[in-house]
């Protein structure tokens, strides 16, 4: 789809209210900081629920590109496993949702950003594995679940030099936030690592070809306090732009 101004969807969240008004109420939503990142970057976002196939096949042709957000635990299922010690809570009609959003919008050429959850779902749509709990993984490890304010940078993340990442950032080393219990363990053959902490940790994976790009962080958590932070949203808006030029 062609657009003065790049669309881009990002799926929606499932979650289980846990009080307010209506506790037990399964909601879906988009965290605003997800948007907020989006439009200050030239894009306009919209908001995506789960789905059937026919109705994913008409979400992708509204849209120029994905954005794949933090969220909740990734169902073992989707990538062979039985649930380990330590998972937590899942939603699978949402990853299936997620993954055919995935698979659909990389056959079609369309940019994707994967974002925490994001960079693991994209890494399980394309065969990858994923430590279920850190805390079950041996070595000895950093803090991935941060204790301070979510702007805040908690731990460091080397780029490979040269790669799409570090040219968007124009460094090789990022102080970054970080909220995850879950991490790349088998990386799919389609991505190379082009980011990790300093325990070996993945912090960052991207595709050869289209523009389809993870990050373990949470970089629109950053944008207000960092904004170099959003240089990672105008690289998405600025790919949906180009892609949409193609097809236009």
């Amino acid at each position: 789809m062609s657009n003065s101004v790049p669309i881009i969807g990002i799926p929606a969240t499932t979650f289980v209210e846990a009080g307010g008004w209506w506790p037990g109420m399964v909601r879906a939503a988009v965290t605003q900081a997800y948007t907020d990142a989006v439009q200050a970057a030239g894009g306009a976002p919209i908001f995506l629920p789960v789905a059937g196939p026919e109705e994913i096949a008409l979400q992708l042709r509204l849209v120029d590109g994905l954005l794949i957000p933090g969220g909740p635990d990734v169902s073992p299922l989707c990538y062979g496993e039985e649930p380990a010690a330590g998972l937590g809570e899942f939603f699978h009609d949402m990853d299936v949702h997620q993954v055919a959003l995935i698979r659909g919008a990389r056959a079609l050429g369309k940019p994707i950003l994967g974002i925490c959850r994001g960079i693991q779902l994209l890494n399980v749509s394309f065969g990858g594995t994923l430590i279920q709990d850190l805390a079950h993984c041996p070595g000895n490890l950093i803090q991935h679940t941060q204790k301070g304010l979510r702007h805040a940078p908690s731990h460091s993340v080397e780029l490979r030099e040269g790669s799409r990442l570090a040219r968007i950032f124009n460094r090789t080393s990022l102080m970054v936030n970080s909220f995850h219990h879950q991490a790349l363990k088998q990386v799919a053959s389609c991505f190379t690592v082009t980011g990790k902490a300093q325990d070996g940790i993945v912090e960052g994976m991207e595709a050869d070809g289209s523009f389809m790009i993870g990050v373990q962080w949470h970089p629109e958590g950053m944008v207000p306090q960092a904004p170099e932070m959003n240089c990672i949203f105008q690289a998405l808006v600025k790919a949906c732009a180009s892609c949409g030029m193609d097809n236009g």
